[in-house]
């Protein structure tokens, strides 16, 4: 399919295929179950056969394991293969993989102007990832004239579409005035309908609003649902502030133990900050007994990973000599990246070690 033109589909085959997707959803869910168990052979072997009975949803998906290279490397050329004979079938959203493929400068296939094509028809035919896509690149400016107006319009029409993270798209910008004024009123509409509708984005930023009384009457009741909410599909910074809830006692009873198991998950799922916090349950022993060394273990780790409040904590402590072998010159190097990273603390306790150690003769070992 050199010529491959998604403006030649056919409607008939498009609204054969919708009509038919909940169908080859069903028949696919066990090659999906295989995918997540990362039996990625088994997968293919099952969605080929399945491609082969007529079931187009099977070959969008060879198309995408092709093209995430879920059997070894990449195959592009196949991948394309894939989804351009699921397009002709209908499938739109295999129009919108293949805007991305050719949005991707770093193979030979690169071409951004079939990329946006691509994304524009995709969009227009009423894919809610092509909808939201555009609408990142129109708002960032990506391989695509920079307008706020028709970022703003696509997401409007994802959210219309019945997607949620159109609307939390929307409410991000009014409530931070990204680009935009801000509309603290509007924000929180948007962001309730994403909240209501189960996206973790939406109830995360929601939940901010209600925790800092910004826009809405402060509730750490509501917050700490949202929060809640938000953490049981994954969303990092939710596993965060559930920690800091318990700890702090906002829209819960004070349980350091509880902390430390949310620090846990977040530390698990890739978060810097939780160790930091974690660090300082332990090191205070809150919910466990005080351990010194294993708290500045974890502000080490954080503050290695460029967490300011770490450095921070990491620095004075080896000043000090705190849970770990007193190390001067180390400390001052923490405490000048928290400083360099606007932490006020740090700045100031280095010109407090400036006075000492002029006050020293400038003697490092006083």
């Amino acid at each position: 399919m050199d010529d491959f033109n998604p403006e030649n589909i056919p409607n008939d085959e498009i609204e054969k295929f919708l009509k038919n997707h909940d169908r080859f959803m069903e028949e696919n869910s066990a090659a999906m179950d295989c995918i997540r168990e990362r039996r990625f052979a088994d997968a293919l072997e099952l969605l080929s056969a399945a491609a082969d009975r007529g079931n187009v949803l099977a070959v969008v998906d060879l198309g995408l394991a092709y093209y995430r290279g879920v059997h070894g490397n990449p195959d592009l050329k196949t991948a394309i293969f894939y989804l351009e004979s699921a397009a002709a079938q209908g499938a739109v959203s295999a129009v919108n993989i293949l805007s991305q493929i050719y949005f991707d400068d770093s193979h030979d296939y690169y071409n951004q102007d079939k990329g946006l094509a691509f994304l524009r028809y995709a969009a227009h035919k009423g894919d809610s990832n092509a909808m939201l896509d555009l609408g990142k690149r129109l708002y960032e400016g990506d391989k695509v004239n920079q307008s706020l107006a028709d970022a703003i319009k696509w997401w409007g029409r994802a959210a219309n579409n019945g997607d949620s993270r159109g609307y939390t798209n929307l409410g991000r910008i009014y409530l931070y005035g990204l680009g935009v004024e801000i509309d603290l009123p509007y924000a929180a509409g948007l962001l309730e309908k994403a909240a209501l509708a189960g996206n973790p984005e939406g109830q995360f930023h929601l939940g901010l609003m209600y925790e800092a009384g910004y826009g809405v009457e402060q509730d750490y009741d509501q917050s700490v649902n949202l929060f809640r909410l938000a953490a049981w599909q994954g969303h990092i910074q939710a596993f965060e502030k559930m920690a800091a809830a318990y700890e702090f006692g906002r829209g819960v009873d004070i349980d350091y133990e509880v902390a430390q198991d949310w620090c846990r998950k977040a530390i698990e799922s890739g978060s810097v900050k939780a160790k930091t916090s974690l660090g300082s349950l332990i090191g205070r022993g809150l919910g466990c007994p005080e351990d010194r060394i294993e708290s500045m273990r974890l502000y080490l780790e954080a503050a290695d990973e460029g967490d300011v409040t770490a450095a921070y904590n990491a620095g004075v402590r080896l000043v000090n000599g705190d849970g770990i072998e007193r190390d001067i010159g180390r400390g001052v190097a923490y405490l000048e990246y928290a400083a360099d990273h606007g932490d006020d603390e740090a700045a100031q306790v280095l010109v407090d070690l400036k006075a000492h150690f002029s006050r020293q003769n400038g003697s490092l070992d006083s």
